[in-house]
């Protein structure tokens, strides 16, 4: 069950040496819930990902970030412009200019599916509010939150009905920041009017599109908590569960930035916020020890854990 919460790195690059072939084909052996894929050849990748899924007892989660289509990841694959140049070349109000938009989410898509990639890690709902963002920037739509909620929505419900996992972030919001999460904790210093008129309205239509996933910021957003958003309470059972009634995946962001550096017990905090998949720590072993001790002191009740793994499930079929 512990192994299933995670999503663990796979580079392509490393896939023809026998040793790292061979850790995540343990990995799989162990139950670990998908990988989150990143460079390496169109071929060798799709063979290596078609061997692990013949070998799990569950499917796989094969998630990438495809921003910019399966290209921006994999060689031989091909590369579209971002989103915020889609924005640019996208017409909404002209019926060719928005077929051209379908015809092109619908390429990246069955591009995915070739490859073996079944969670594409999009659309970027962030509304990019400050011109100094240095890590949304171009990955966002737009500065306008309708513009960005129409353009995620057009994304989201192609990908769903090509069978896709899509999957919104960074929730609530990275648009209005000037700090690099990768690096240290972004602060956005808005009242929560100012939220929810801005940064939580793509994600509140993108809920009601039927998003299957949502991604979680590590930002802190004091007019909700504290706590950084992937790893309160307040932001994912409270606001993202209870108040815009979200039924889908959530899951942190990669769990190796530097935004959460100064907190210890991750994993077991995430999880215990409401946070059904933990993407990218540095190692799955480690998580799953830590995991196992904190529902064995009664930390996490197991309650939690089935809850999260009855949620992936339920995508995985």
């Amino acid at each position: 069950k512990l192994y299933q919460l995670i999503i663990i790195r796979l580079d392509g690059k490393n896939i023809s040496s026998s040793t790292y072939a061979e850790h995540a084909v343990e990995l799989v052996r162990k139950g670990i819930g998908g990988f989150i894929l990143f460079g390496g050849k169109k071929d060798e990748v799709k063979s290596f990902i078609a061997t692990l899924q013949s070998i799990t007892e569950i499917p796989l989660f094969i998630a990438s970030d495809i921003e910019r289509g399966v290209g921006q990841q994999i060689d031989g694959a091909t590369t579209f412009p971002g989103q915020m140049a889609v924005a640019a070349a996208i017409d909404r109000h002209n019926f060719d200019s928005v077929k051209v938009l379908g015809d092109a989410i619908r390429a990246v898509a069955h591009e995915s599916i070739d490859i073996g990639i079944n969670m594409p890690l999009v659309p970027v709902l962030d509304v990019n509010s400050n011109p100094d963002n240095p890590i949304i920037c171009t990955r966002a739509f737009s500065d306008n939150p309708e513009v960005v909620s129409w353009l995620g929505n057009a994304y989201i419900n192609t990908l769903e009905k090509t069978g896709l996992i899509s999957c919104a972030k960074h929730f609530p919001g990275h648009g209005d920041t000037a700090i690099d999460s990768h690096i240290s904790l972004p602060l956005i210093l808005k009242s929560f009017r100012e939220l929810n008129d801005t940064d939580l309205f793509p994600f509140i239509e993108a809920i009601k599109t039927g998003v299957s996933s949502i991604m979680l910021g590590h930002i802190s957003v004091p007019a909700i908590d504290d706590l950084p958003a992937s790893l309160s309470k307040k932001v994912i059972t409270d606001l993202l569960r209870i108040e815009l009634g979200f039924e889908g995946l959530v899951l942190t962001d990669a769990l190796n930035m530097h935004a959460l550096k100064e907190f210890k017990n991750v994993p077991s905090i995430c999880i215990n916020a409401g946070v059904d998949i933990l993407l990218h720590p540095a190692d799955a072993g480690s998580v799953v020890k830590e995991l196992k001790d904190a529902t064995a002191s009664g930390e996490i009740t197991e309650a939690k854990i089935d809850a999260a793994v009855k949620r992936i499930l339920k995508y995985k079929a």
